[in-house]
């Protein structure tokens, strides 16, 4: 920002009329007059005093007339009082009535311009607009701008101001102008400014303080919070903030793990909302929701929510060694897929967030997806040998979850349900939902099923074959291959026992005794 400091140029007086000092009949006649100034700059509506002084000093007629060669610009009064009347530039002359000579002062006059500061309004966080009004002494200007400066300093001179020049103004030159981007809850002064013919005048500084950022973005309490499922909620008032693009929605985050960030496109009556059905049973996480303004991102507080544990499901008796439940684990009814889980991992892993492999498989700290497995394992060449093939209860995600008398069945007690003389398996549609309905063929039973649906299986960062396999745990390790677990798996061809990689994210059917 310019700075333009007015002066007035004193210059030395000037003698005009110089003539020989000697008495003449009847008089000593005046020789010269000098004024106090040569030049003087005056605002429209100022006054100001001219001097004469006559030599000889005794001299005998001292009378003076005063004139201006541009009454509209500056008049003057038979003793030298000068009054500025429009913009411009006039001469003011004192004349001898003696002898005739004179002596002149330059008068320039200028606009007198009045700036005021007006009021802040429409603050938001964000956003803010200034008015001001500048009042001038004539109804016509140039070479005139206004507008405004603002700091979050409180310095007068505003040394580091962001300048606003204003584009519109009514017939009274009151204005407004649009802030740029503010900063939340932070306090901001302000002036007015207009420049004149390079000349600046300021108003009063005012100031204001800009909202804060929760009266835009509130993350509000997750509400429906189920097993793998949950509402996240948030509030975004966007009055008086100025934007040309938008963007807003959630940033979720599993507890310990990376966040995601989910766009939401459901604005209304200032809220919008996210239902998010993949998350993990009985897990913490934490969401704050955002609105990203031209790029620039604004967050509201982070809100904690932890889904729910699962129903217990109900037994289901086949005639079998043990009893099957009703449903997968972490679902509540036979249809559901349930949640996925690592072999030995009692945590939910369907959030596909959460990338699954080596590096974050439960008692894996090896680096070539082979060796460095510290529990579990037979065989020297893959770890520390435990010789331990079968899940502990506290390795047990059935357990873990549901309680003591459930379990992880044996790869044995697979190979039980899957063997035809026990019972049948017919591939069906339940409900929309593909999978086997497993029904006993033992005598008092027959009348007893239960369905696995094909829930697929998580690697990596995907969620595969849902609804064309299944891919089950069981407890027992597989003690050729210890990084891998037996299980069961199915297509709507093949049924049969196998085995898998410990990092797979696979579906559970809990069992009890």
């Amino acid at each position: 920002m310019k700075r333009f400091f007015p002066f007035i140029a004193l210059a030395a007086v000037t003698v005009l009329s110089v003539f020989s000092c000697q008495q003449e009949p009847g008089g000593i006649r005046v020789s010269s007059i000098s004024l106090s100034k040569s030049t003087l700059e005056l605002t429209v509506g100022d006054q100001a005093s001219l001097d004469a002084t006559i030599s000889p000093d005794n001299a005998t007629n001292k009378k003076i007339s005063w004139s201006s060669s541009k009454k509209s610009v500056a008049t003057v009064t038979p003793d030298g009082i000068v009054d500025a009347v429009s913009a411009g530039t006039a001469f003011i002359t004192a004349t001898s009535e003696d002898s005739g000579v004179s002596a002149k002062c330059e008068i320039t006059v200028k606009e007198n311009v009045i700036i005021v500061t007006g009021e802040a309004t429409h603050i938001s966080c964000r956003n803010a607009r200034f008015s001001g009004k500048v009042t001038l002494s004539q109804t016509t200007a140039t070479n005139l701008s206004f507008g405004v400066l603002y700091s979050t300093s409180s310095d007068g001179f505003f040394s580091s101001a962001t300048q606003l020049e204003a584009t519109e103004s009514d017939a009274e030159n009151c204005f407004t102008v649009d802030s740029g981007v503010l900063e939340p809850e932070t306090t901001y002064y302000y002036r007015s400014y207009a420049i004149l013919n390079d000349e600046v005048s300021y108003g009063q500084i005012e100031s204001f303080k800009t909202l804060a950022l929760s009266s835009m973005i509130q993350t509000l309490d997750a509400s429906d919070v189920y097993p793998k499922e949950a509402t996240l909620n948030a509030m975004l008032d966007l009055t008086d903030c100025k934007y040309s693009s938008i963007e807003y929605g959630f940033e979720l985050t599993l507890d310990g793990g990376q966040a995601k960030t989910i766009t939401a496109n459901n604005l209304a009556d200032k809220a919008f909302s996210y239902r998010d059905e993949t998350l993990s049973i009985n897990t913490g996480y934490s969401y704050a929701a955002f609105v990203k303004l031209d790029d620039i991102l604004y967050k509201g507080e982070t809100k904690p929510f932890t889904t729910t544990a699962p129903p217990e499901p109900s037994l289901v008796d086949l005639g079998l060694s043990v009893k099957w439940a009703s449903c997968n684990l972490g679902a509540s009814k036979p249809t559901e897929c349930g949640g996925y889980y690592q072999w030995a991992g009692t945590k939910d892993v369907s959030d596909t967030s959460i990338y699954l492999d080596h590096g974050n498989c439960p008692y894996y700290t090896g680096s070539d997806n082979v060796s460095g497995w510290t529990k579990y394992n037979t065989q020297s060449a893959y770890g520390t040998v435990d010789n331990k093939t079968v899940l502990e209860a506290k390795d047990d995600a059935a357990a873990v979850t549901l309680g003591g008398k459930w379990r992880i069945p044996t790869d044995e007690e697979w190979t039980e349900l899957i063997n035809t003389d026990n019972c049948s398996w017919t591939w069906k549609t339940i409900d929309g939902v593909n999978g086997y309905k497993v029904q006993s063929k033992k005598p008092g039973y027959t009348d007893n099923w239960i369905f696995l649906p094909a829930a697929g299986n998580r690697c990596y960062e995907y969620l595969i074959t849902v609804g064309s396999h299944g891919g089950y745990w069981s407890s027992s390790l597989h003690t050729d291959y210890t990084r891998c677990a037996y299980g069961m798996s199915f297509d709507p061809i093949h049924v049969g026992r196998s085995y898998n990689n410990r990092y797979y994210g696979q579906s559970v059917r809990p069992v009890s005794e």
